[in-house]
């Protein structure tokens, strides 16, 4: 019996030997809890300076995209000043090929006034001179001579200096027309390098993105993006007097005209992100296209949104109000009254998009309507 109790307790012992030697073991495989803290806290640290990266290429993507506006905008001026030159120029010319038509014409009149003269028998001028049998009567038809060929005469310098100061303000015309076209494909230039450098930082922002978003993230940041927006047009409007002779759009509903030609891409209510909805349409077109208002108003805010780029508010009175984004350039102002069809923007790419589109909201006291009711089918 005392063997069998001995043997156990050496069992016993060996087995409490081999477990604390397999505890150890797997202590000795398990990462230290300091080592933890510190992987983490280099990970939160490398987070963050990716946010904050992130954050800085925001703000140069939203620098570039306002000089894109600026350049965009400046383009637009310069387009219409030269098709303003060239009608200009049209008339002109026009005026010029009138006038030596009815320069033609006085000088053919004066022609046949000296034949004329010349034929007639009693009153040729020629033969009065040489005979000078009436001294009365020649000096009646001298002095009758006389006035015609000095008020056609005059006649004659007239059309002649109108001439050369139509010459002179077109010679004026070409060059400031030949100085605007230096001035455009300058501004081109500049426009495709800026362009060429937003695509870039874009495409940065894309990598860094991946990186630090989640989806739960790009939810949020997406939430963040609309409630910017929101608190965007609430503060415009509280700034904003409120214009008694804009009337809303009710009476519009489904007569407006779609503000920019293109494929609508993404329609109102559609599932965006998550639980996230469209609050508009979004309508891809052209870089550069036109964007026009739907209805009379005034402009209640015009600048750069995060999530939105360049971003114009009009208010139509009553509550209602339209939204227009992403655009290459801003055509008006803050305060600017507009009518419907005016162009207000240009169609581009900012707010980070990849390709040319318009997002487009119709609101009613600061809720989204869907814009599918309101336009003309």
């Amino acid at each position: 019996m005392r063997l069998f109790v001995t043997g156990m307790i050496r069992v016993s012992a060996l087995a409490l030997a081999c477990l604390y030697g397999l505890t150890q073991s797997v202590y000795a495989q398990q990462p230290n809890l300091d080592d933890i803290k510190q992987q983490i806290a280099e990970t939160q640290k490398q987070k963050v300076a990716r946010q904050q990266q992130r954050d800085e290429i925001l703000t140069t993507l939203q620098n570039q995209e306002k000089k894109i506006s600026a350049i965009a905008k400046e383009l637009n001026q310069i387009k219409v000043a030269i098709a303003n030159n060239n009608a200009q120029i049209n008339a002109f010319e026009q005026e010029i090929v009138e006038l030596k038509n009815a320069l033609s014409i006085q000088r053919e009149q004066l022609g046949k006034q000296i034949r004329s003269a010349f034929i007639a028998g009693d009153y040729d001028l020629a033969k009065m001179i040489f005979n000078q049998e009436n001294i009365v009567e020649l000096e009646r038809m001298l002095t009758y001579y006389q006035y015609i060929y000095t008020d056609r005469k005059t006649a004659i310098e007239d059309f002649r200096q109108g001439i050369e100061d139509i010459q002179k303000v077109e010679r004026a015309l070409e060059v400031e027309q030949q100085q605007s076209l230096h001035l455009l494909d300058r501004l081109e230039g500049q426009s495709v390098e800026l362009a060429s450098e937003q695509f870039a930082r874009q495409q940065l922002l894309n990598e860094l993105q991946a990186q630090i978003d989640s989806d739960i993230a790009r939810i949020e940041r997406l939430q963040q993006d609309e409630q910017k927006l929101t608190q965007a047009i609430a503060e415009a409007s509280s700034n904003q007097a409120v214009s008694e002779s804009l009337l809303g759009l009710f009476n519009l509903k489904g007569g407006l005209e779609i503000p920019a030609k293109g494929q609508v891409l993404y329609q109102f209510g559609k599932r965006r992100e998550g639980q996230l909805k469209w609050k508009g349409v979004l309508i891809k077109g052209n870089s550069g296209s036109p964007v026009t208002t739907v209805a009379n108003g005034k402009v209640l805010f015009s600048d750069w949104l995060r999530g939105f780029g360049l971003v114009l508010v009009v208010d139509h009175g009553a509550g209602y109000m339209t939204v227009y984004g992403h655009n290459q350039a801003l055509l008006k102002s803050v305060g600017e009254l507009v009518n419907r069809g005016e162009i207000i923007a240009l169609m581009g790419q900012s707010g980070g998009q990849n390709s040319p589109n318009l997002y487009f909201e119709v609101r009613h006291k600061g809720i989204p309507l869907n814009p599918k009711n309101w336009l003309a089918r």
